[in-house]
């Protein structure tokens, strides 16, 4: 059987077709893989720039966690003093009074080392205040103890140094609660951007789903209308 003139141009305008459409598909696939990968890479460098400042915000809390436990320590340690008799148990006591004062100096130093807000810096310099008030008289209750002035000690720590102390903790409390909300921000604002490029990057998709479908539609449609 022999090709004719028609037969061949046939032919050919199916082999373009065939051409246009698989070029089309190899575009659309391209240009998502692209996108697809450039989408992941912006959430992945947001993503991490979110956990490094969470992370630091939980170093916070943490210190402050630790200042919390150490301020209590010293007030309890306070307190057994007050009420023991046995004078070796007494400096066992005042050993561990001092030492909750290093963990406090410590975590406190840890503390200072991270960037604050206006709001956090106001609060941290009332905080020690009272502190640089409070720790002068909680180191004279002590003293009085060992000096055996326990009645006159143990109403100081009842009427100056324990009311004190709750203001100290109050401020720690604040700060914390600041702190805390800014990390809660930080992840709901981390989250709504995953989800933000997510959905950019699904239309994106979509248009040049559409795109490369209407393409392929005109130009077949076109090569039909060549054939006929």
């Amino acid at each position: 059987m022999k090709l004719t003139p028609e037969t061949n141009t046939s032919s050919d305008n199916s082999v373009l077709i065939q051409k246009t459409v698989k070029n089309s598909l190899i575009t659309m696939a391209v240009a998502i893989i692209f996108l697809s990968a450039a989408a992941l890479f912006a959430v992945i460098q947001l993503t991490q720039t979110y956990s490094n400042e969470i992370d630091v915000i939980d170093k916070q809390i943490h210190q402050i966690h630790i200042m919390r436990i150490a301020a209590r320590e010293r007030t309890i340690n306070m307190y057994a003093m007050v009420t023991e008799d046995d004078y070796f148990k007494i400096y066992d006591y005042r050993e561990s009074f001092y030492e909750a004062a290093t963990k406090f100096i410590e975590a406190k130093i840890e503390f200072m080392k991270f960037d604050l807000t206006e709001h956090e810096q106001i609060l941290e310099k009332k905080q020690r205040e009272l502190v640089t008030a409070n720790v002068p008289m909680q180191d004279k209750i002590v003293d009085m103890i060992i000096d055996g002035e326990t009645k006159a000690a143990f109403k100081l720590l009842q009427e100056e140094a324990i009311p004190k102390q709750v203001k100290i903790l109050q401020v720690l409390d604040e700060i914390h609660d600041s702190i805390e909300s800014r990390g809660d921000a930080i992840k709901n604002k981390s989250k709504l951007i995953g989800n933000i490029s997510i959905t950019i990057l699904a239309c994106i998709v979509i248009i040049i789903i559409f795109s490369v479908f209407y393409v392929i539609r005109k130009t077949t449609s076109r090569l039909n209308h060549i054939i006929s």
